[in-house]
């Protein structure tokens, strides 16, 4: 039996159990802000200690989870700085993928970005340039539907989709696909630091300690630029102060903006195809797609398409 994303709390009780932590109960569920197909709660002890536990089902197959292993060994990299401390975790055969980290419900999440918001978060991914990039991390891309192909020359194959929902119509992709590929192809994504690859402003947050980024699930190894990119196309679309987590002057800031709008535009259509009934995702991401189109039309000088009022509908971000 399963949760809506994940597994039900009497499944994740017995696992606590053999954790040492059978005491915790459940002081609500976490349903708004991530997408993951794991359930959440805030849980606390019975010596008043709060935890965040999430849990993610065991597979039908009986195969592991390279995500649940990401997020694992990840936050046993460094905790209690940029990384969430894990108390404790449980990948038992047959039973859900469990993981106790700290509770960071009274940090600060969401809109507004401040300008010392955004700052914190580019301390933060300059220091995780020095944490070792655990062993069992993947390379990127981590998705086959990002392979060695440009994200724009992908997100052109679904460019009517992209047009019904009023991103831009294929006439202004025809005028300016090939300078946006010209720009995105500059942009190297091999590398040996440690790579979040989803750092859309739900995933970190401001704690007392300053920025921490969660939900490591697509943890990688590659080129540590790409944490800049992802943190500024996050601020931009959560409506924060621009050009702060990847400055104007840093190398590569304009292949990494066009790439970030290649990629936001692709999973965009993507997810419109293959869920359907996930409107509050579909709105999250128009906005980080206008969000990013915008930051690399502004980039690279060309003209900026004209978002739908269906799309502008969708109003200010929010997780």
């Amino acid at each position: 039996m399963t949760g809506r994303w994940g597994p039900a709390w009497p499944e994740v009780v017995a696992a606590l159990e053999t954790l040492g932590w059978g005491d915790a109960v459940p002081l609500r569920e976490v349903r708004d802000g991530g997408y993951s197909p794991a359930s959440r709660w805030i849980v606390e002890r019975s010596g008043g200690a709060r935890a965040f536990v999430k849990a993610r089902a065991a597979r039908a197959d009986g195969t592991g989870d390279p995500w649940f292993d990401a997020e694992r060994v990840t936050c046993e990299a460094q905790p209690g700085t940029m990384i969430p401390v894990l108390h404790a975790w449980s990948g038992a055969d047959g039973g859900p993928r469990v993981l106790v980290l700290e509770d960071l419900s009274q940090a600060r999440w969401g809109a507004p970005v401040t300008v010392d918001d955004a700052g914190a978060l580019r301390e933060a991914l300059d220091e995780l340039t020095s944490v070792a990039v655990p062993g069992a991390l993947r390379a990127l891309p981590l998705s086959e539907d990002v392979d060695d192909d440009d994200p724009w020359v992908l997100a052109s194959s679904h460019g009517d989709v992209l047009e019904q929902l009023g991103l831009f119509d294929v006439g202004w992709l025809a005028r300016n696909v090939d300078t946006l590929v010209a720009a995105s192809s500059g942009v190297v994504i091999e590398g040996d630091q440690l790579v979040h690859g989803d750092l859309w402003r739900q995933n970190w947050c401001r704690a007392d300690r300053g920025a921490v980024i969660v939900d490591w699930t697509g943890a990688a190894r590659g080129n540590g630029d790409a944490n800049l990119a992802w943190g500024e196309a996050g601020v931009r679309a959560a409506g924060g102060p621009a050009g702060i987590v990847l400055a104007r002057d840093d190398p590569g800031h304009d292949a990494w903006a066009a790439r970030m709008a290649g990629l936001a535009a692709l999973f965009l259509a993507l997810d419109v195809e293959r869920a359907p009934e996930l409107p509050r995702l579909h709105a999250t991401q128009a906005r980080e797609a206008m969000a990013a189109v915008g930051w690399a039309c502004d980039a690279l000088e060309i003209e900026s398409p004209t978002f739908a009022p269906a799309l502008l509908a969708h109003g200010a971000w929010e997780p």
